[in-house]
């Protein structure tokens, strides 16, 4: 009985979407502002279908953290700090590694264009049931387009994002 009850709460733990943000690459600097995260934020949700239930990571620089992490700590993100080049990739990187290979995501939605996740993920590809990226127009690199599974566009706007465009990779 316990066997069975276990078994449940795996299966459904990685039935469930985890989302991991470079919130710097979708806003389109690396001192973002809080209207910005939170446009994208909105722009982001509408092109996922929500994150409600889902749990979200999201990584910028350690200048950007306080105005990241309270704007997106309010939908109950969280955060992940990373400077240098390639710094919140690196920190948002480390955390898929390892709800990965743990078990406990089979689903993902990737909130940047950039490459370096397609490189370094390729190897855990075939435990990764599920692959979405959201990016903005332009701001994809065609080695993380060919390997993701969808691929949701957000352009800029003024002060606002709006959906772009959703393909299938």
């Amino acid at each position: 009985m316990l066997r069975s009850s276990v078994s449940v709460l795996s299966a459904t733990a990685s039935a469930r979407r985890m989302h991991f943000i470079d919130i710097e690459n979708l806003v389109g600097t690396g001192l973002p502002c809080e209207s910005g995260v939170s446009s994208v934020r909105r722009a982001y949700d509408l092109v996922v279908g929500g994150t409600t239930g889902e749990l979200v990571t999201v990584a910028c620089n350690h200048k950007a953290a306080s105005v990241v992490g309270f704007t997106m700590g309010l939908s109950g993100a969280q955060l992940q700090r990373g400077s240098g080049p390639d710094g919140a990739d690196l920190a948002l990187l480390a955390v898929i590694r390892r709800e990965v290979l743990k078990g406990r995501v089979r689903r993902l939605v990737i909130g940047s264009g950039d490459a370096i996740f397609a490189r370094e993920l390729s190897d855990l590809r075939h435990l990764i049931d599920e692959l979405d990226v959201v990016a903005r127009v332009g701001g994809i690199g065609a080695e993380l387009y060919r390997f993701a599974d969808r691929v949701h566009l957000i352009e800029p706007s003024g002060a606002e994002f709006a959906v772009h465009l959703e393909v299938a990779a």
